[in-house]
C-alpha cells in the first residue's frame, strides 16, 4: 500500500473518531457539569372546612356542666388520584380538659335510599317494576337529591314527602318535592330544595331511628298543612330503610349525630376527590370545673 492511500485511511479513522467521540464528551459534560432548576407549588390535599392549609379545628363554648355541644364541620381530599389518610382522636383542650370527652361522627357525602311498593301487610314487594332511588348529600345547607322512579300511574302527579309519625305525618312533616310522572309512568329528577330542618324531627314518633320518606299521590297530601288526606298505599313507594339529613346552617342533636354517622375510632382515610362530613361531639361531665375551655383538633397526616 503506498503512502498516500496510508494518509487517506488514516484520515478517514479520525473524522470517525472525532464524529464518534465529540457527542460522547458532551454528554459526559453535561452528566457532569449540567443542571436543571425546577420549582412546584403544592396546594395542601387535604384539608378541614376549605382551609388552605392544615390549621385544626379550634372551638369554645360557654356551656354547662352535664351538656353536649356538637359542631358540623367537614374534610376534603382534593387529589384526584390519591388516598390519604389522618389521625383526627388527637383533640387537645386548654387549660387540662378533664371532664370533657371528645367524639368525632363520619358522615357520608352521600345517602341513597332505595323506595318500593308494599303490600297490605307491609312487606316488600320486589322484581315487579315498581320502585325508586333516591340519593341525596347527607350535611348540606340544602336538601340536594336525585330521584328516579318507575312503574308508577302514567301522567300523574305525586309527592316526595318526609312522613313523621303519627298520623297524618304532619309532626311536623315537609314537602320534598312534586313531580309528575310521564306517559310511561317515570320520574327522573335532580333538584334542591331548602327543608329548613334536620330530617327527622324531635317531634316525630320515630326520631331515634330515622326519618321516613314516601312517594305518594299528589291528591292525597295537602301541601300547605303537610298532611296526609287520603290513603292508597298500593299506590305509593315507602322508604327501605328510615333515613336521616342535616342542614348544615342549623344544630344537631346527639341522637341525630348517631343517625347520620359512625363514631371515628381509628385512623380516618379519605378516598381521593371525596368529601367526608364530620360531627365534633362535646361532652361536659356535670362536675366539669367552670371556666372557658378551648379544644383543638388537628388532621395529623398518617404515613404508609
Amino acid at each position: 500500500m503506498n503512502a498516500k492511500k496510508i494518509k487517506i485511511i488514516i484520515a478517514a479513522i479520525g473524522i470517525i473518531l472525532a464524529v464518534t467521540l465529540v457527542p460522547i464528551a458532551i454528554a459526559e459534560l453535561l452528566l457532569h457539569d449540567g443542571e436543571i432548576n425546577a420549582k412546584a407549588y403544592v396546594k395542601q390535599a387535604i384539608v378541614f372546612d376549605d382551609k388552605e392549609d392544615n390549621s385544626a379545628i379550634v372551638e369554645s363554648f360557654n356551656v354547662t356542666g352535664g351538656c353536649t355541644n356538637l359542631t358540623k364541620h367537614k374534610i376534603t381530599n382534593r387529589n384526584k388520584c390519591v388516598e390519604g389518610t389522618v389521625d383526627l382522636l388527637n383533640t387537645t383542650y386548654t387549660p387540662d380538659g378533664e371532664g370533657i370527652t371528645t367524639t368525632i361522627y363520619q358522615v357520608p357525602q352521600y345517602t341513597t335510599l332505595a323506595l318500593n311498593n308494599k303490600d297490605s301487610s307491609w312487606i316488600e314487594i320486589d322484581g315487579d317494576g315498581i320502585e325508586g332511588i333516591l340519593t341525596f348529600e347527607t350535611m348540606k345547607p340544602t336538601f340536594d337529591y336525585t330521584f328516579d322512579a318507575i312503574g308508577l300511574d302514567a301522567e300523574t302527579d305525586y309527592c316526595l314527602i318526609y312522613y313523621a309519625d303519627p298520623w297524618t305525618g304532619a309532626n311536623p312533616g315537609a314537602l320534598i318535592d312534586t313531580f309528575t310522572t310521564d306517559d310511561n309512568g317515570t320520574i327522573t329528577a335532580i333538584g334542591s330544595v331548602d327543608l329548613g330542618m334536620n330530617l327527622p324531627q324531635e317531634a316525630d314518633d320515630n326520631h331515634l331511628d330515622g326519618a321516613k320518606i314516601w312517594l305518594v299521590l299528589a291528591s292525597d297530601y295537602d301541601e300547605t298543612t303537610q298532611e296526609m288526606t287520603g290513603w292508597n298505599p298500593s299506590e305509593y313507594l315507602f322508604e327501605h330503610e328510615l333515613t336521616a339529613y342535616t342542614d348544615c346552617d342549623l344544630t344537631v342533636e346527639s341522637w341525630l349525630a348517631i343517625l347520620l354517622g359512625e363514631p371515628i375510632v381509628c385512623d380516618l382515610t379519605i378516598p381521593p376527590a371525596t368529601e367526608i362530613g364530620l360531627i365534633l361531639s362535646y361532652h361536659f361531665d356535670i362536675h366539669i370545673v367552670g371556666q372557658l375551655y378551648t379544644m383543638s383538633t388537628k388532621a395529623i397526616p398518617v404515613y404508609d
